[in-house]
């Protein structure tokens, strides 16, 4: 009968090493392909045991916006101490890869114990740069057996169909932090004919909340479009709430505006 070590051994074999390297096919590619659609769509596949074993998942993402991508096994004992994953463009000579945060020990953390089944895995989240098309993932699988692993890539990106600042109106956003960790959010709007018109970066704090508006952003009066927010933490990790309101007026004229993801 197979005795599970304690909690601090299995974090420190299920540390992970993440480094952002250049693409697959030509450098560092696995030798089994799957695809993934950012949907939050489950992927499962084995990996063969063995230094070189490994699985490269492919997936079309878009410019500008964040995901979240999390690989997990079931299996009650793993050692994971050198299995790796990096992300990056797939096309031309190598291309610098994508930047991953690793969220495994954010909210939801991905290490789990429930009715004696340890789930082991890990956790990343990052937003694509200029660049559109295939993006490889590959993970490489260093454990002495094979091991069934499931991929899950969700986009995280948040849509805002319309905001205003015609009439004497603003739109107002509060912006909330759900998780343990800080959170770097990136709010960025656009006019009616898709031109960037206010954008901003900013770290939100655990459990914090930000508040702004498009005055504070710098948006001109008479105008309206849409808005997104992408960020570094897992799904569900920030929530905004919005309104188109002026408060000129006896009473108030507040009227409640969407911001949420596509899926």
């Amino acid at each position: 009968m197979r005795i599970r070590p304690p909690v601090a051994t299995l974090l420190a074999l299920a540390a992970w090493v993440l480094t952002a390297l250049p693409a697959y096919a030509q450098c560092a590619g696995g030798p089994t392909f799957a695809a993934l659609v950012p949907d939050g769509s489950p992927r499962t596949r084995t990996v063969a045991a063995g230094v070189g074993n490994g699985i490269t998942y492919v997936a079309i993402l878009r410019p500008g916006r964040s995901y979240s991508l999390s690989i997990t096994t079931h299996d009650i004992w793993l050692n994971m101490s050198e299995a790796t994953l990096v992300g990056a463009p797939s096309p031309g000579s190598c291309p610098p890869g994508l930047t991953l945060r690793n969220t495994s020990a954010i909210d939801p953390e991905v290490l789990l114990d429930t009715e004696g089944v340890l789930q082991q895995g890990i956790r990343v989240s990052f937003s694509v740069p200029s660049f559109t098309g295939d993006y490889a993932f590959v993970f490489t699988n260093t454990d002495t057996i094979a091991h069934s692993f499931t991929a899950v890539l969700t986009e995280t990106t948040q849509f805002h169909p319309g905001w205003s600042t015609g009439g004497g109106f603003n739109t107002f956003y509060s912006i909330q932090n759900t998780t343990n960790a800080s959170c770097s959010i990136t709010l960025t709007l656009f006019n009616l004919a898709g031109t960037q018109v206010a954008t901003t970066t900013q770290s939100v704090a655990a459990a914090a909340l930000l508040a702004t508006n498009t005055q504070a952003l710098g948006v001109g009066a008479g105008l309206a479009g849409t808005g997104i927010l992408t960020h570094d933490c897992p799904p569900g990790g920030i929530l905004v709430d919005a309104a188109i309101a002026n408060f000129g007026t006896s009473p108030a004229a507040i009227i409640p505006a969407k911001f949420q993801p596509a899926r």
